[in-house]
């Protein structure tokens, strides 16, 4: 397994892991399958454009030894609530968790940031996402005391980490 950042040119293969993400698990991010299957083209090809270019946002994938990909997870910056930026967008095929793939992802967006001159590294997390807030940590993410509604499914909650650099 590799772990590379999202071209241009791969838009649509970006679009198509993000929507598989969105269907499998809902609950985990702050859009709606909907509201992703909605965006033209041009906004799937800009958002790929901007990963490439790297300076403000990134897309970084796992792909197996086929070319499958296989994971996701993105980081955009400045970021909100008392971070420099964020890791949003974390999404391992259901296939192949558990074998390092989401920690491979995470870590690569915590460097891109840092590269970037981000200390504080930010992310929310559905409180009932244990294996998820389990990965965060290992990559030195803490909990805090903060909880707020999931912007998704205002009726679950979702706690905010920080890793301070």
């Amino acid at each position: 397994m590799r772990v590379e950042t999202v071209r241009a040119s791969e838009w649509r293969e970006y679009r198509e892991i993000r929507l598989a993400a969105l269907k499998d698990a809902p609950s985990a991010f702050a859009s709606t399958w909907q509201q992703e299957a909605a965006r033209s083209p041009e906004q799937w090809r800009e958002r790929a454009e901007l990963s490439q270019d790297g300076l403000s946002q990134t897309m970084v994938v796992a792909v197996d030894g086929g070319g499958r990909w296989i994971g996701l997870a993105g980081g955009y910056r400045p970021g909100d609530d008392g971070a420099d930026a964020e890791l949003i967008s974390m999404w391992v095929a259901p296939d192949c968790r558990c074998r390092g793939v989401g920690e491979a992802l995470a870590r690569a967006v915590v460097s891109w940031a840092e590269n970037h001159g981000s200390r504080v590294i930010g992310l929310w997390v559905n409180v009932a996402n244990h294996p998820g807030i389990s990965l965060y940590e290992r990559v030195g993410l803490c909990r805090t005391d903060e909880v707020a509604p999931l912007p998704s499914d205002p009726t679950q909650q979702e706690v905010r980490m920080l890793r301070n650099g």
